[in-house]
């Protein structure tokens, strides 16, 4: 939980290093300041030198906080993850436990505002959910900072975000030079942060924005679907015209190849049992392999066409999409039982959704996707764009996110209000993924050959050009790498981020 030198300092000494840090880039701001004509820009320039003194401050806060709870033998509760936790106070909160910022004009899931009479508290009830006061007598901090113009009408005000092991420090720079020098520290950001710091497990402090590697390898022919293997740090790729599967290492780029499987459609990586699962479209069969030993084993008897195959973690379960039909197929993962349930015309993509434990499918052929609960089996349907392809579910906005191929768009949906939103992205987007490491949605474009990244809070986006006719996208979560594969050229493309 925290950095390995941290330790190693006496507390007392901790501190007075932090100080004299934070005492230098404040002097080094303030001769900016002075030698600036623009009177406004002056102001904005002191402004941020505030900002940056806070946020600094604060991170050491948090360091401090963590080193203690680490001399403790604890881990520390760090807050919710996918929440951001605004310095904003809402004056709608009635209690310390504050509000979800909604009275602001923020989106209904996904923040944390403060109380009016709370939001400086150190004890946990203001604006980072920590209690920091329970560090006795090491602790600089009086009271939370806040930024110097606090609003939400700016945009300039403080967050805090948790991954539940590492965190966030962001404010927004004012001043357009330091705009410009403290460029976004998350790709298809649009705001500019400054002193944005990881802390905790070996927590750095890099300011520099995510770029991408990318790197091209060969497959068989037509790769069309892709899975991360996190038992073996694998990925799989399945070749639909080559018969085979091809395996390669996430370190050493090392490929190999299954030998011979039936039709190879989609596949996916059960963390339950280590096996990965391919649906064989043509011979209307699913087949299970050992992901060590290669041993497979092919089922038959309750597919048509199966098409995508998605794992459920809820009830330890395999959910195949019969595209030849209007049904789909539950496998249990241990007793391989199979059943049918029934959704609309030409099911094709499918996703599980561990918010709800509910399976999301699109109706190919009906421009619906079909919302199955996984326990009741219950079923429900929604619109969405011209000819649905693909399907990811978001756990950081807990939203659903279909590929609509002929619109040129993706629908995002609420997976609790079912309210929706549509985003245009490039020419026919057929494989789409989440991407946990820079909250954001990642969308293949076949016709385009290019994928698309749509930061998931505010839609910013950024496009990479990749293989021809890319299919499908999957998320490496060993090394946040990104493998798309391009199904027209025969080869995946990875994209590896700087951080």
């Amino acid at each position: 939980m925290v950095e390995t030198s941290s330790p190693t300092l006496p507390r007392s000494a901790f501190t007075l290093i932090e100080l004299l840090l934070v005492i230098a880039v404040i002097v080094a701001l303030a001769v900016t300041v002075f030698v600036t004509l623009n009177p406004a820009q002056r102001l904005a320039q002191a402004r941020d030198a505030y900002r940056l003194s806070d946020v600094s401050s604060l991170q050491s806060a948090l360091n401090l906080y963590s080193v203690d709870a680490a001399f403790a033998g604890q881990t520390p509760s760090l807050g919710a993850t996918g929440t951001m936790y605004l310095s904003l106070p809402d004056p709608t909160a009635t209690t310390s436990a504050g509000t979800n910022c909604a009275g602001l004009g923020f989106p209904s899931s996904g923040y944390h505002c403060p109380a009016s009479n709370t939001y400086h508290n150190t004890d946990g009830t203001g604006w980072i959910p920590l209690n920091l006061a329970s560090v006795p007598n090491r602790l600089s901090l009086s009271k939370l900072p806040v930024d110097p113009t606090n609003t939400s009408s700016s945009g300039e005000y403080y967050a805090y975000m948790t991954d539940g092991t590492k965190w966030e420090i962001a404010a927004q720079p004012e001043a357009s030079a330091n705009q410009t020098k403290m460029a976004s520290f998350a790709a298809g950001t649009t705001r500019s942060l400054i002193a944005l710091g990881w802390g905790g497990s070996g927590g750095s402090t890099s300011t520099s924005p995510i770029t991408y590697t990318a790197a091209t390898y060969a497959t068989d022919r037509s790769p069309l679907d892709v899975a991360f293997d996190s038992n073996t740090n694998t990925v799989w790729v399945t070749n639909s015209n080559g018969a085979d599967i091809t395996m390669i290492d996430d370190t050493t780029y090392v490929a190999s190849s299954s030998g011979y499987i039936a039709n190879p459609n989609g596949i996916v990586f059960d963390p339950h049992t280590n096996f990965m699962w391919v649906t064989n479209y043509s011979s209307y069969q699913v087949t299970r392999i050992n992901d060590l030993t290669g041993a497979n084993v092919a089922y038959s008897g309750s597919y048509n066409s199966p098409n995508d195959i998605a794992f459920d973690s809820n009830t330890k379960s395999l959910w195949v999409t019969n595209y030849g039909s209007t049904t789909v197929t539950r496998i249990d993962d241990t007793t391989y039982a199979a059943t049918i349930y029934s959704v609309g015309s030409q099911p094709t993509a499918i996703a599980f959704d561990s918010n709800t434990n509910s399976i999301w499918v699109t109706n190919k052929n009906t421009n619906l996707v079909t919302r199955i609960d996984d326990t009741t089996y219950a079923t429900t349907t929604y619109a969405v764009g011209y000819l649905p392809e693909g399907v990811a579910f978001d756990s950081h906005t807990n939203t659903i996110w279909v590929a609509n191929a002929s619109a040129g768009t993706v629908t995002e949906i609420n997976d609790t209000s079912y309210t929706s939103k549509t985003h245009t992205v490039g020419s026919w987007p057929e494989g789409i993924a989440f991407d946990p490491h820079t909250n954001s949605i990642w969308v293949a474009n076949w016709d385009g050959n290019t994928v698309i990244q749509i930061n998931d809070t505010t839609y910013a986006t950024t496009t990479y050009a990749v293989g021809t006719s890319p299919s499908a996208v999957a998320f490496d979560s060993h090394n946040n790498s990104i493998w798309v594969t391009n199904y027209g050229d025969a080869t995946v493309t990875v994209f590896v981020p700087s951080r």
